[in-house]
């Protein structure tokens, strides 16, 4: 016979101790069961305990899931911001390049930008 079959049967069986005890040594599975078994025919007190602690672990997790999400979601929204940030000043760069291009001075190009000119030089030094 399979030993799992007779770990399950030393669980349901119930009547000797020991046998019990090395299944639940040797099955983690037959452990969890038993815990579950010791709290659905324990007392009233024990009962109530357990499901305070499966309450517990249930509201950890879904704050847990909750917190994780919110962070996700921030990390989005700033990606984005920073993409966006930085598509414009390319957006800038090029445009300078153009003006520059076509002989505008710093002057000039300040007046059409509405920029000054030391962010002008800034964005055009940034690699």
């Amino acid at each position: 016979m399979d030993l799992s079959i007779n770990q399950w049967i030393a669980f349901i069986d119930r009547e000797r101790g020991d046998l019990l005890t090395m299944a639940k040594q040797n099955n983690k599975v037959i452990e969890e069961a038993d815990e579950m078994y010791n709290v659905l025919t324990g007392d009233a007190e024990l009962k109530r305990l357990e499901e305070i602690r499966i309450k517990s672990d249930l509201e950890e997790q879904a704050a847990l899931a909750t917190a994780k999400q919110e962070g996700i979601e921030e990390g989005i929204k700033q990606g984005i911001e920073q993409g966006i940030e930085q598509g414009f000043e390319e957006s800038q760069k090029e445009t300078i390049r153009k003006l520059l291009d076509k002989k505008f001075s710093m002057e000039e190009i300040s007046e059409i930008l509405n920029m000054s000119i030391n962010k002008i030089k800034k964005l055009m030094n940034d690699k």
